[in-house]
């Protein structure tokens, strides 16, 4: 675990934020064929894999050290995150709306995302710093025990 690096973060996150985008849409029609929505996914999946990781960088999530994180690394995260499924909304909007067949997506889409994508993406980053505060207090346990 202590292996795990940003870059390894920033490849999960290319990864599950347009699976997050997936499950928005399957969560929001109530299927798992998304056959007139198949556009709209795609362009929707790659801004959302784009600009999130954009905004992530320029937030400074790849430069942290997750390992010592604390609320406020969780702050810049919701934030740059948010922050990024709102510019990914539009700027798939941009690509949709000019071809007359491409059907455009819920307007939940989005918000589900936002959620999903939180979860996603914190939850490797929050798994680091859980196994490094294990690590440490098992790491302080081995010496002799004194009665306080």
């Amino acid at each position: 675990m202590s292996r795990l690096r940003n870059r390894h973060l920033f490849l999960l996150d290319v990864l599950l934020l347009p699976a997050a985008a997936y499950l928005a849409f399957v969560l929001r029609l109530e299927r798992l064929d998304l056959d007139p929505y198949w556009p709209s996914y795609t362009a929707f999946a790659l801004a959302v894999a784009l600009v999130t990781v954009l905004i992530y960088y320029i937030a400074g999530v790849y430069s942290r050290y997750w390992p010592y994180a604390s609320v406020e690394e969780l702050l810049i995260l919701t934030g740059a995150g948010t922050v990024a499924s709102l510019l990914a909304a539009v700027a798939s909007l941009f690509f949709l709306i000019p071809q007359p067949a491409a059907r455009l997506w819920p307007r939940s889409v989005p918000i589900l995302h936002l959620l999903l994508a939180l979860g996603l993406t914190a939850g490797p980053r929050l798994t680091l710093r859980i196994a490094s505060r294990y690590r440490t207090r098992r790491h302080k346990s081995n010496g002799p025990v004194q009665r306080v």
